[in-house]
């Protein structure tokens, strides 16, 4: 379980520090990011945050930072063998909070491009989030049920 722990934290650093390079390309770009934008596994948190302020940021958010840090985070945790199952799939499920959200408002209200994103744009962002945090979920979840299961199969030991 450690050893898949470790390949799962390798994942995790790949996935941020592919995110953390897409962020620092979009902030220091003279230009907007154009297509870029579709391929940001945070891209609820960046629509939560515009929400909130009232007004269109500049990519990435505050929170979009704040999201890939942790990652970091959990990921160098888990690359290093330490056991932070539970942790990393209630963080994940919290951030993607945000992208199911924004998923469900452009589903509902079946947008157009003219309103600044249309059904027909979701393709890319499904696909990210499902590499992103769909399949690493579900690979942790199963991690820390067989986890649970070897700890409670352990038969007591008799002492005299």
């Amino acid at each position: 379980m450690k050893q898949q722990a470790k390949y799962l934290g390798f994942y995790l650093l790949f996935a941020s520090l592919l995110q953390i390079c897409t962020y620092a390309a979009w902030s220091f770009s003279a230009e907007k990011p154009g297509g870029i934008f579709y391929f940001d596994p945070r891209i609820g948190l960046f629509f939560i945050e515009s929400t909130v302020r009232g007004a269109e940021l500049t990519i990435p958010g505050i929170l979009q930072w704040l999201s890939v840090l942790w990652l970091l985070l959990i990921s160098l945790l888990l690359s290093s063998g330490r056991a932070m199952l539970k942790t990393y799939i209630i963080s994940e499920m919290i951030v993607s909070i945000p992208n199911l959200l924004f998923f469900v408002v452009i589903i509902l209200g079946n947008l157009s491009p003219n309103h600044g994103f249309s059904v027909g744009e979701l393709f890319f962002p499904v696909v990210v989030m499902m590499l992103f945090t769909i399949v690493p979920v579900i690979l942790t979840f199963r991690m820390w049920r067989r986890s649970a299961q070897q700890v409670i199969s352990i038969p007591p030991t008799a002492s005299f």
